[in-house]
């Protein structure tokens, strides 16, 4: 695998992100997927401490009723792409 030590100890998850288990390790995850999970488990957190529902990644099929949210535009992206985050 590359991406070395360094990617697998980012790759331990404190908590599940999609089909991302805790515990399980970035070596099946390419490194772009790896960091996307990341920064959907960073802005989850973030909306947790806020009081938020922690929803970003999980707009079904792109659709999210609520288009004022700061990470409105990244987060439909990325539930585009990336439906296994909406879990």
């Amino acid at each position: 695998m590359s991406g070395g030590p360094v990617m697998r100890t980012l790759g331990v998850a404190s908590s599940g992100v999609g089909n991302f288990k805790p515990g399980e390790t970035a070596d099946v995850f390419p490194p772009v997927a790896m960091l996307t999970m990341l920064r959907v488990s960073e802005i989850r957190e973030k909306q947790r401490r806020e009081g938020n529902f922690d929803c970003f990644g999980k707009a079904y099929a792109g659709c999210c009723d609520q288009p004022l949210c700061s990470y409105y535009a990244e987060c439909v992206e990325i539930s585009k792409s990336m439906p296994e985050f909406e879990g």
